[in-house]
Order: C-alpha cells, then sequence, then structure tokens
C-alpha cells in the first residue's frame, strides 16, 4: 500500500486515496496482495468473489453477498474488511451504503496492524473524500477520537496528506478537548501537520469555533519550541508557519511563538522580520504590536533593512497585494488607505529612514510614487468619472429646481404674490426647493474643480478624501430635498384629491431612495476609512513582550 503525506517530525501515518485511475488501485490492491485468486488460495471463494465485485463497482453484486452472509467484518485478505477495501478501491459509493449497513461497533474495527490499524475514518480521512467523511461521523462520532497505529486520530491524518477541506471538516467537528495537552499529542501533532503541508490556522479561525483548542495547541508546541536551538527552527518550519501567519494576520499564533524565541523575529529568505512582513502584507493587527515593545527591542526593529536595502518606510510605500486592495470598493479608497499606512510608518520610524536609498537608489518617498502610478492614475480616472456623473446629475436637479421656483404650483394672485403664500406646504415646498437648489449648484461648481484637480500623492497628503465625502453628501441631500419640494408641490395641487397624493410620493421616492442605495454603502465607507477609525492601528497597545 502506498504511503504519502510524511510530516517531517513524524513518521508516515496513512495510505494514499484513489485518484480514479483503475490501473493504479489495481497495482496498489495488488501489491497488497490482494489482486487475483493464485494469492489467496487459502482464502473463502466468496470473499474472492466478493473483492472482484467490489473492484468493479458491482453493488447488486455486493449486496447479494450479503444476503446469504452477513458477515461485512470479514476479512477480504490480510487484515482488510470489505469496507476498507471498497474505500481502497475508490468505491466510495459503494463504501457509503457498507456504512449504512453497519453498526456503531462494527464502523470503529480497524486494519490489521501491519496495514496501519486503520479506523475507516482515518483511512477515509486520508483520501479527501469529505462526503465520505461525513457518513463515518453521522453514525459513529467516537471515530473522530480513534487513532490508527501511529496514534493519528482522523484530523491529524487529513492534515498529514495536505487535504484541506477534509482538515477543516474534521476539525471542526472533532470535540475540543480531545487537543488539549493532557489528552496527547493531537494538538501539537496537528499543528506540525499543518505547518508542513501549507495547511494553516486561519481557516480554522474562520470556523468561529472556540480559540481555546488553538491556544493550547500553541502552548503545547511553544513548550516544545522553547527546548530547539534556533537553527533547529530554522530547520523544522515553525519559522515559515510564523511568517504565514503574518502574511493572514494571525495574532494569536505570532505573539505565543515570538515570546518563546526572539530571535527569529529578525529572521526570513529575504532578510525582513516580522514586522515588514507586516507592512508589505497590510496586516494592521500585526503592526499594532510593534506599539506593545519598548526599550531596545523596538529600536533594533525599526532600524532594519532587508537584503535589498529597503527599511519600513520602503515597504509601506511599495503597492499593498492585490488581495488587500480588493478589501475595498474603489481605487479613492485603495489609495486612501495606502497613504493612511504610509504615514503611520513615517511617523514611527527614525529620521534617517525617511531619506535611505535602497539598492535600487529609491527613498521611501520616491517608491511610493513609482510603485503607486497607476493606482493614482486608476484614482484619477475614478475621480473624474464620478465627477462627471455627479455634475450631471446636480445639473439636471439644478435645472428643474429652477424652473419650478419660475412655475410657482398655483400660481401667482393679481399683485404677483403666490396664491398658496400662507399654506404651510407652500412654504416647505419653497424651502426645499432652495436647498436643492443651492446645494446642486455647489456640487456642480466643486465637481468641476475635482476635474481639473490631480491626486495629491507624492507627499504622502490625503488627496481629495474629505471633499469627496462632503460633495457626495451634498448631492444626496439635493436629491433628498428636490424629492421633497416634489412631494409638497404635489400636496398643493391635490389639495382635494388627497387619496392620490401618497401613491404618487411614494412613485417619487423610488429613484431618490435607489440613488441612496448605491451610493450610501460607499459615502459610509469612506467616512469610517477617513474620519472615523481609518486603518485600525492600535497605538495604545499593552506591553507584551
Amino acid at each position: 500500500m502506498h504511503q504519502q503525506g510524511q510530516s517531517k517530525s513524524e513518521p508516515e501515518i496513512g495510505v494514499e486515496g484513489s485518484d480514479g485511475k483503475e490501473d493504479e488501485i489495481t497495482e496498489m490492491i495488488h501489491c497488497e496482495g490482494l489482486d487475483g485468486e493464485e494469492d489467496v488460495i487459502t482464502e473463502d471463494f466468496r470473499i474472492v468473489e466478493l473483492g472482484k465485485s467490489i473492484r468493479k463497482g458491482d453493488w447488486n453484486a455486493v449486496k447479494q453477498f450479503f444476503v446469504f452472509d452477513k458477515h461485512p467484518l470479514d476479512t477480504i485478505i490480510e487484515g482488510y474488511t470489505a469496507l476498507h477495501f471498497a474505500i481502497l478501491a475508490g468505491k466510495y459509493e459503494i463504501a457509503e451504503e457498507l456504512i449504512m449497513m453497519m453498526s456503531e461497533t462494527d464502523l470503529e474495527r480497524k486494519t490489521a496492524w501491519n496495514v496501519g490499524g486503520h479506523t475507516a475514518l482515518t483511512l477515509v480521512a486520508t483520501t479527501g473524500i469529505t462526503h465520505l467523511a461525513r457518513c463515518l461521523v453521522g453514525r459513529n462520532r467516537s471515530l473522530l477520537r480513534i487513532g490508527n497505529d501511529q496514534g493519528h486520530i482522523p484530523v491529524t491524518a487529513a492534515c498529514a496528506v495536505g487535504h484541506k477541506e477534509m482538515t477543516y471538516y474534521l476539525y471542526s467537528v472533532t470535540p475540543p478537548e480531545v487537543f488539549l495537552p493532557q489528552n496527547g499529542r493531537h494538538g501539537s501533532d496537528l499543528m506540525w501537520a499543518g505547518i508542513d503541508n501549507k495547511i494553516f490556522v486561519k481557516e480554522i479561525y474562520d470556523l468561529k469555533l472556540t480559540h481555546l483548542r488553538v491556544r493550547e495547541i500553541l502552548r503545547f508546541m511553544c513548550d516544545y519550541i522553547s527546548t530547539l536551538k534556533v537553527k533547529s527552527l530554522l530547520n523544522c518550519g515553525v519559522v515559515d508557519a510564523m511568517f504565514e501567519a503574518t502574511k493572514q494576520g494571525i495574532v494569536e499564533f505570532v505573539v505565543e511563538l515570538l515570546k518563546v524565541s526572539q530571535p527569529f523575529i529578525f529572521r526570513d529568505n529575504d532578510g525582513r522580520h516580522v514586522f515588514m512582513i507586516a507592512i508589505e502584507y497590510r496586516q494592521e493587527n500585526i503592526f499594532s504590536l510593534l506599539y506593545g515593545i519598548h526599550g531596545g527591542w523596538k529600536a533594533y526593529i525599526l532600524n532594519q533593512t532587508d537584503g535589498d536595502g529597503n527599511n519600513m518606510l520602503h515597504l509601506a510605500g511599495e503597492l499593498a497585494p492585490s488581495s488587500q486592495l480588493d478589501r475595498f470598493s474603489s481605487p479613492a479608497l485603495q489609495m486612501q488607505t495606502e497613504l493612511q499606512w504610509f504615514k503611520e510608518v513615517e511617523r514611527i520610524v527614525p529620521e534617517w529612514c525617511k531619506e535611505s536609498k535602497n539598492k535600487n537608489g529609491q527613498t521611501p518617498y520616491e517608491l511610493l510614487s513609482r510603485s503607486h502610478a497607476e493606482l493614482v492614475r486608476a484614482c484619477e480616472r475614478w475621480i473624474g468619472d464620478a465627477a462627471s456623473s455627479f455634475t450631471l446629475v446636480s445639473t439636471l436637479i439644478m435645472t428643474i429646481t429652477f424652473a419650478a421656483v419660475i412655475t410657482l404650483p398655483g400660481g401667482n394672485a393679481q399683485d404677483g404674490f403666490p396664491n398658496f403664500l400662507q399654506k404651510r406646504s407652500f412654504m416647505t415646498f419653497i424651502v426645499s426647493d432652495a436647498i436643492s437648489f443651492i446645494t446642486a449648484l455647489t456640487s456642480v461648481l466643486v465637481f468641476w474643480r475635482f476635474l481639473l484637480s490631480p491626486v495629491s500623492h507624492g507627499d504622502g497628503s490625503v488627496f481629495s478624501s474629505k471633499k469627496l465625502i462632503i460633495l457626495l453628501s451634498i448631492s444626496l441631500i439635493s436629491a433628498a430635498a428636490m424629492t421633497v419640494s416634489f412631494s409638497a408641490a404635489l400636496l398643493i395641487i391635490l389639495q382635494h384629491r388627497r387619496w392620490a397624493i401618497i401613491p404618487i410620493i411614494v412613485m417619487a421616492c423610488i429613484p431618490v431612495l435607489f440613488f441612496v442605495w448605491l451610493q450610501f454603502p460607499f459615502l459610509v465607507e469612506m467616512y469610517l476609512l477617513t474620519f472615523a477609525r481609518g486603518v485600525s492601528f492600535d497605538r495604545k497597545m499593552k506591553p507584551w513582550l
């Protein structure tokens, strides 16, 4: 039987699942002594026929066998049950049918010791067939706790061979107490297997389960890590895992490992420490840990450069990964966050970093300008398109509200005053119309200014997001005021037909509500980013290192 997914720090744990190729399955079974009648002369003929039926995928023949011989747990050959054999042969439909026929106790039976001592679930875990694992867990949840002869429970078996979906599922259903140190090495085995196979805990956190098990796993690992030398850490993959955790923003993992072994804060293949990686991947939660470090450690971190001569401000000047930029809905917001990152790093680095040049002869400000040139152009195009669109809308509103004042509802009396001057609804009409006209005119004038102004970025200043927020707000107010003015005019004209007023007003509000629905989320996002919180740097971080 083939073995794969061997951990760097643990022995091999399982078998390779079927990939659907019949020749490979046949070869695997042949290697285990399961192929052909010549190798099984001493075996019962009917069991040999059962094995052939399973390999062919003939469920009717398999089912007929159990009608006469109700022993699904009888071994086929060399320790395999019918269920194990079906899993190895890749006949998962037959395996699922057999699972439904078997009792909870039957499902806990293992293969023989010389073929790994696997339960059906540990074997399925190594194949990556998640729906079959769900079927087994649904029948007997105790299988989640039962390990193979190497002591690997299903979730660690799946993780060790690199099946992400299977690992996440089994982790989500495995009882948390299984991973506690007092119950064995399952927690540390899972973490080590995840490190080896790049199945990281970010996705496990996303399951929104208790963090107790992860913290206990980390504590168990750290007890072991603390006994190793730095060179051993570099060789066992822990450092790579720490930097992967930094890229994904997993604070708990980074904190625990940094507490155990401070020296490898400053070690990676490119000469970048954890906080440089945090800046590069725009992980503000990891970067904020820097505020909890004081004294010589912090000064040492801030003065470091990488292998290309980049200091921390250079990295802040580089363009963020697309995965981070895509979190924001427009180039304007993307540029806003980039500038906030640059200014935050600029605030804390030593003065020499601001004029330092890397190996390409670039200062941080030059790198910021060059790396963000395309984003700036996209931002200018976006602002130009937005300004043009809002200018058109504001112009239409301004035209309509101006015409409404000239042709007042109800007309004028012989003395020149409006006929309905004394009515409250008329005053509502006049005031709201005036507000709509003035705000629309303001929007038009200032949006023209936007069309003529470039985006400022070279000096790190916030380009014009505050003005844009104000203008978008004014445009929304203008549209809302126009609707109020229209409703008031209807109330005046149809004062004797009030039954028709409400439906018309509701219909008139629909376009404005649609306009607000389209623009309001962006407005809120930009407001929060600019005025309320910006990028969430925690400058009040308590000392932790």
